[in-house]
């Protein structure tokens, strides 16, 4: 609001006094209101000047140049911009008229007006000084400018940078001095011939005036001067009749202190023919008569031009008109244009007295006069009407400001434009993309294309390293991944100066899923060089799998996966531990202090592309990984198939004569939640981005289990515990085991598949607050996770879930009947032919230690 107001206050301060000029005269009050608003905004800017010296006095007032000239130098304190503004406000001064040129008495100052003209004509010049302020104005638009230009980019940032700033300070500074020089000489050849005393209005005037003066005669006694000329008609009075249709309005005259203004009023003036506007006919006939006569029977003049008196002699044989009033509009009329004395002019012109201004005047001063009275008393003086020149020059003025705010605004913008484009737009791209990276290591990175981007040359060198600084940082991301996003942001923070890879750990929640591509030594030892691309293709699968529910790769071991969905900082309130010797109790009591607790906790999922972050709660990022690794296995399963991106490798003569004709690439998959220590793993020679945790290995040791099972998926009951119901009724427990490393059971589940479709939908979006953003997975109302179980029969899940129960209790020969049940409805389910063969190598009795889990003493 501020800056608004000092740009509505310096446009009034560059227009304001010529808009006066040119829509009010000086009889009115405006040069009054005028003045005293000049004086409230000079106030204004001085104050602004004050609170500048106060806030930015590092950067506005103090500084120290020194400027070097023929070996030796100038020294001076104070900011470009003080001083900028400090003349630009100082040059307001000759906008507050509060000197008259005329004093109490009535009678002219002739001193000081001729002061004040002459500080008024230097004034033209000074006042395009608070032109200087007007960069202040340019300077804001340029930035409005470029934030309308970077609403749709969020790559770059609001304020311009340090290079920009400096950039644009030193071009604008060296602008404006050059433009104030060319400002300053310009004036000079306004009026060549004025200035030599050879030819204008001006030095007319006063010439004629000095030849009034030097032909000023001699009254008889008791004759007026009036008088005199009406009966003499001597060459003082012809020159002064033609001096005074010469020169305008003439409003005021004395010559040699006498008063001529009956002889003057007796004079009929007219417009002649000839002169601005052509082709108009003389009102005088070949005869030097009249053309025509009025109602009165006096002789009309009319036409456009100069004003010219009746030229005829005086005498007898002088028409009436030369002596009475005619009429003739738009000439000069000695009888209503004359005032009687100084008093009535200070009334009509008020402070618009003086050259340049409403109403000018020529003197001659006889003797050694001092005092203005005396002056006009024994001198001659003569004022003249300059309202309509005034009118015409501040009309000239005010389109000289607006061409010099033109060519300052196109100087500034044009000589800055190549220079940001080319050098300051890329480099503010790079420190934006810096801070971007610091700020989030593991957010969009991706630059949209702009307007400006399209003048560039993709060969010139900026632009190269910008995308180079690009491509390194989304390496940064792809390298370190999730658990080396502080590595990342501290090796993006500017303001540290020593930096260090080996970060200590950070404790915290979340989801490890291992992935295994089976047959892969075989694999490998068939394909050779191929094995890389071969890795990659599936890799690509998965961690696009991850990737579309909030996931995370982390390591690329060979032919495993490990994928983390990060849930939180620290515990999670209410999580079991694999160290806990008795699980949580399962009362509302305790599943009402959970929800309040975790209400809270969210973390922000990873921006793609035009799909925005949006903060993701632990039960969402949880099922989350259940899909993720689901729609792997679809993916997985399409890829095989013919025309693939697997079928490839699987048609490959090598691997066929390895694996056999029928080889499809097959993996298995572990997920279990639990705390981790994310950080830094190695030494200054190579580093890791890694998590450390006993829950890390039990997600592996499930993913191995998975051959015992023959089912290419397994999760702990930890993982299973912390899912919705809906989620839950799709999955089905397969065994209790204990594993190395924990002190209390691990539940074994599983998610089961029967129909595979073609592919896995894409994650489905919804828009908030405008933005497109991911939609969280929805296991109670999503029929495709229906559909991937549409063949599994609900007798198979209710005899199998009976059978494990009966297992759990110790209740074997039931669980057997259960289990054949099932066997008969499915006889290839994998988990039921492990646990009959489980209960088969028992005889179908439950050992005597038998406590509801047995040992799971191998990986495979």
């Amino acid at each position: 609001l501020a800056q608004l107001l000092t740009g509505l206050l310096t446009v009034f301060a560059l227009f304001g006094d010529d808009v006066r000029i040119l829509a009010f005269d000086g009889a009115s009050n405006a040069d009054y209101i005028f003045s005293v608003t000049n004086a409230v905004v000079m106030t204004y800017f001085a104050l602004e000047i004050v609170a500048n010296c106060t806030v930015h006095y590092e950067d506005y007032f103090f500084g120290v140049y020194y400027i070097p000239v023929l070996c030796a130098g100038f020294y001076f304190f104070g900011g470009f911009y003080f001083w900028l503004d400090v003349i630009s406000t100082a040059s307001m001064i000759f906008d507050v008229h509060w000197l008259d040129v005329l004093d109490e008495s009535g009678q002219a100052g002739l001193a000081r007006s001729a002061r004040m003209s002459r500080a008024t004509k230097g004034a033209r010049v000074v006042r395009l000084a608070r032109l200087l302020r007007l960069v202040r104005v340019i300077k804001l638009f340029r930035l409005r400018a470029r934030r309308v230009e970077d609403d749709d980019d969020d790559d770059v940032e609001q304020q311009p940078s340090k290079v920009a700033k400096r950039l644009t300070e030193l071009a604008t500074r060296k602008i404006v001095i050059l433009l104030l020089l060319m400002v300053a000489v310009f004036p000079l050849f306004d009026d060549p011939l004025g200035a030599t005393g050879a030819s204008s209005d001006g030095s007319y005037r006063r010439l004629g005036v000095q030849t009034l003066h030097a032909l000023r005669p001699t009254l008889p006694e008791d004759t007026t001067a009036s008088d005199y000329c009406l009966s003499e008609m001597d060459e003082f009075c012809s020159n002064l009749r033609t001096y005074v249709s010469k020169m305008g309005k003439v409003r005021y005259l004395r010559v040699d202190g006498h008063d001529y203004d009956a002889y003057l009023k007796s004079i009929y003036f007219h417009r002649q023919g000839k002169g601005w506007f052509q082709g108009v006919k003389s009102t005088y006939s070949k005869s030097g008569g009249p053309r025509g006569k009025d109602s009165l029977g006096f002789p009309v003049h009319e036409g456009r031009g100069r004003m010219e008196s009746d030229k005829r002699p005086l005498g007898k044989k002088r028409k009436a008109c030369s002596i009475a009033p005619c009429s003739n509009e738009g000439a000069w009329d000695p009888r209503q244009d004359l005032v009687d004395s100084l008093h009535e002019l200070k009334d009509l012109y008020g402070w618009r007295i003086g050259e340049g201004k409403d109403l000018d005047w020529s003197v001659v001063q006889e003797g050694d006069c001092v005092h203005p009275r005396e002056c006009i008393q024994t001198g001659t003086v003569i004022f003249y009407d300059t309202r309509d020149a005034a009118k015409f020059d501040a009309l000239l003025n005010l389109i000289r400001m607006i061409v010099v705010m033109v060519v300052l605004t196109t100087a500034v913008v044009v000589y800055t434009q190549d220079a940001t484009v080319l050098v300051v737009g890329p480099i503010e791209r790079m420190m934006s993309l810096v801070r971007r990276l610091a700020e989030n290591p593991l957010g969009n990175m991706s630059q949209r294309k702009r307007n400006s981007q399209k003048k560039i040359d993709q060969t010139d060198e900026t632009f190269l390293l910008d995308q180079t600084l690009t491509k390194i940082s989304g390496l940064l991301q792809v390298g370190f991944g999730a658990a080396g996003a502080e590595v990342i942001a501290r090796s993006m923070d500017t303001s540290l100066q020593n930096q260090t890879y080996v970060l200590p750990g950070k404790r915290v929640t979340a989801v490890f899923g291992f992935a295994i591509v089976e047959d892969f030594t075989v694999t490998c030892g068939a394909l050779e060089e191929d094995t890389i691309t071969y890795v990659n293709t599936v890799a690509s699968i998965v961690h696009a799998g991850a990737a579309a529910f909030h996931g995370a790769p982390n390591k690329n071991i060979g032919c495993a996966f490990l994928l983390v969905w990060k849930i939180c900082d620290g515990t999670l309130p209410g999580l079991r531990d694999l160290r806990d010797k008795d699980p949580p109790p399962n009362t509302p009591e305790f599943r009402q202090w959970r929800t309040a607790r975790r209400a809270a906790t969210s973390v922000a999922s990873r921006a793609q592309d035009d799909i925005a972050s949006r903060p993701v709660p632990p039960l969402e990022m949880v099922e989350s990984a259940l899909a993720a690794f689901l729609k792997v296995q679809v993916d997985l399963r399409a890829a095989n198939a013919d025309g693939g991106r697997l079928a490839h490798f699987c048609n490959d003569p090598r691997v066929k004569k390895a694996l056999g004709e029928d080889f499809r690439v097959k993996m298995g998959f572990g997920l279990h939640v639990g705390w981790a220590i994310e950080g830094t793993i190695g030494s200054k020679f190579k580093i890791d981005a890694s998590y450390l945790s006993p829950n890390v290995n039990v997600s592996a040791r499930l993913e191995a289990a998975t051959h015992m099972y023959d089912c290419p998926l397994l999760f702990s009951g930890f993982f299973a515990d912390e899912l919705s119901p809906a989620a839950r009724s799709f999955c089905r427990m397969v065994d209790v085991v204990s594993v190395k490393g924990s002190n209390v059971p691990l539940e074994l589940w599983t998610f089961d598949i029967s129909t595979y479709p073609g592919s896995s939908p894409a994650p489905f979006t919804s828009i908030i607050n405008g933005q497109k953003v991911p939609k969280a997975v929805d296991f109670a109302g999503d029929m495709y996770y229906r559909d991937l179980q549409r063949d599994i029969r609900p007798e198979f899940m209710s005899r199998f879930n009976d059978g494990i129960q009966d297992y759990v209790a110790g209740d074997w020969l039931s669980s057997k009947k259960n289990l054949s049940e099932a066997l008969k409805i499915m006889p290839s389910d994998g988990p039921t032919r492990t646990l009959y063969r489980v209960l088969k190598s028992y005889d179908f009795r439950a050992p005597q230690n038998w406590r509801g889990y047995r040992a799971l003493t191998s990986k495979t």
